[in-house]
């Protein structure tokens, strides 16, 4: 009987182990880079491998009067994925915590 338990609860320990987070299968990952009033690039690659790239350009927006954010989408190949994926979970940054990150 012991046996028995013991099994079971090796085989639960085991199934719980094989379901870890497998990186970006759930998520949406965002990225943006920004010189305040100026300047603002945003990269978006979403789980079904479309992404979005969205480009403004405050500082001569202002100039002409109007504005005209530059956006372009698409969608990657696996290979691309697959390598945008290994880099993001190399950089671990499924651990950071919410502000500015890499308080870890």
């Amino acid at each position: 009987m012991k046996k028995y338990k013991l099994l079971v609860a090796l085989f639960i320990l085991l199934v719980i182990g094989c379901r870890s987070n497998t990186g970006l299968k759930d998520f949406t990952y965002k990225y943006s880079m920004e010189s305040a009033g100026n300047f603002k690039v945003e990269f978006q690659l979403n789980p079904d491998s479309t992404y979005t790239i969205a480009q403004n350009n405050y500082f001569f927006d202002r100039f002409e009067g109007t504005s005209r954010p530059v956006e372009k989408e698409g969608v990657l190949s696996q290979q691309e994925f697959e390598k945008f994926s290994e880099l993001i979970n190399e950089s671990n940054v499924n651990n950071m915590n919410d502000a500015y990150g890499f308080e870890e």
